[in-house]
């Protein structure tokens, strides 16, 4: 995994996250644009690179990844010091599996001892 470091979380983020109430949650499932598109890009940001193998990233070959799994870890699923990007899958059938995808739910909490902020 290489060493990340990060800006504070968009603003844009931050706010739609303050707007819950009792009659509203933000949660992954409504987690949308532009918020989502913000925090895509802001990631990307670490350097156009794969957070796991370092590969040249772009939006379109990448996605939000999770260092600790949304599950079990569901109150760290909108934590944007959880969030990186990840490279993904390849477009192309039968191609092998990318980092995130590859690396799917696993996560070693003896690993864990990485920082994000600088």
């Amino acid at each position: 995994m290489k060493y990340i470091k990060k800006s504070q979380e968009p603003e844009s983020f931050t706010v739609w996250k303050n707007l819950a109430n009792e009659d509203w949650q933000p949660s992954w499932d409504n987690f949308s644009k532009p918020q989502k598109t913000d925090v895509h890009d802001s990631l990307l940001q670490q350097g156009f690179i794969c957070c796991y193998c370092g590969r040249r990233i772009t939006k379109d070959i990448s996605h939000i990844e999770h260092l600790k799994p949304r599950y079990p870890y569901t109150e760290l699923t909108l934590e944007y010091t959880n969030m990186l990007a990840s490279c993904q899958r390849e477009r192309e059938r039968k191609e092998p599996l990318h980092c995130g995808n590859k690396k799917d739910h696993w996560y070693d909490e003896a690993l864990r001892a990485i920082s994000f902020y600088a």
